[in-house]
């Protein structure tokens, strides 16, 4: 639930983060490992996050879809 409205997170490492419930409106996410990090509830609309990663254990709100929005899945072997 915190407020990281524009903030510039760009190339962070956030895996297993948890961030249910915050605002990532306009954030830059870009090229970040996001593998595991949880997402629910959270506002993603704006979040810019080409090039970032994600894996099976990385919890996005309803209806998100990752591909569409250029992140990378990747497996834990790699």
């Amino acid at each position: 639930n915190v407020d990281l409205r524009g903030a510039f997170l760009q190339s962070a490492f956030l895996n297993n983060a948890d961030l249910r419930g915050s605002d990532l409106s306009d954030a830059d996410l870009s090229d970040a490992d996001l593998r595991g990090a949880d997402f629910e509830h959270a506002h993603l609309i704006t979040a810019d996050f080409r090039g970032s990663t994600y894996n099976d254990q990385t919890v996005f709100p309803e209806g998100f879809d990752p591909e569409s929005r250029g992140m990378m899945y990747q497996d834990e072997s790699e």
